[in-house]
């Protein structure tokens, strides 16, 4: 990622793929990138105390996602994982 956009993170975390990420084609499965995503938002949550996983009585869920594909992945890689809250509502929270 340039500067600027690390600049307007919240969290910047790394994220390494898996063996059974990959496909037949031998890149990352479309449908592993949610779970990266998943993944990135959840443990910035726990980091700041906001979400208990054992213990606490709040879940998430995701009402809507989008993904834009810029470049392929594949195992074994590191994925740099940037998170930005763009939005606070009374029982949600957009991420960008």
């Amino acid at each position: 990622m340039d500067d600027k956009s690390t600049r307007e993170l919240q969290a910047l975390s790394d994220h390494r793929t898996r063996w059974n990420d990959n496909d037949v084609y031998g890149h990352v499965n479309n449908i592993e990138y949610y779970g990266y995503f998943d993944t990135a938002i959840n443990t910035y949550l726990i980091a700041e105390g906001v979400l208990n996983i054992h213990d606490g009585k709040i879940i998430g869920v995701c009402a809507e996602s989008h993904c834009r594909f810029l470049q392929g992945l594949a195992f074994p890689e590191t994925i740099e994982a940037g998170l930005r809250v763009e939005r606070i509502g009374k029982s949600s929270v957009r991420y960008g």
